[in-house]
């Protein structure tokens, strides 16, 4: 977790993370989350929390599916999640490619994972 949170007044934030090993069948999830959420699960399995995974390549959110991606990820790859609170977008990036927006409310200052 992040130790600061993305600032208020920002309206596009991205952030990529390179992945150096991408663990035990691929049981690796890349999000953001609010300041108090349970982090002994996968990123979006809990309220307040977003996470794409790289076993199934699902986005999921406060606990309930909502994208399949396609795009798997794995050692030497990167990843990047940007937050649009402009217009309430969400979309991941792989290697330097857009994978698509997802479109979901952002209701809240969220902190990254």
């Amino acid at each position: 977790r992040a130790n600061y949170p993305i600032p208020p007044q920002c309206k596009l934030f991205y952030f990529e993370v390179d992945i150096i090993n991408e663990g035990k069948n691929k049981e690796l999830g890349i999000g953001f989350c609010e300041k108090a959420v349970n982090l002994n699960g996968m990123p979006g399995w809990y309220d307040g929390f977003w996470g794409y995974h790289g076993d199934d390549v699902n986005l999921f959110c406060s606990g309930n599916y909502h994208h399949h991606y396609e795009q798997l990820y794995s050692t030497g790859g990167t990843i990047g999640y940007c937050l649009n609170f402009t217009n309430n977008t969400v979309f991941y990036t792989k290697n330097g490619i857009n994978l698509g927006s997802y479109y979901k409310a952002l209701y809240y200052i969220m902190y990254v994972q």
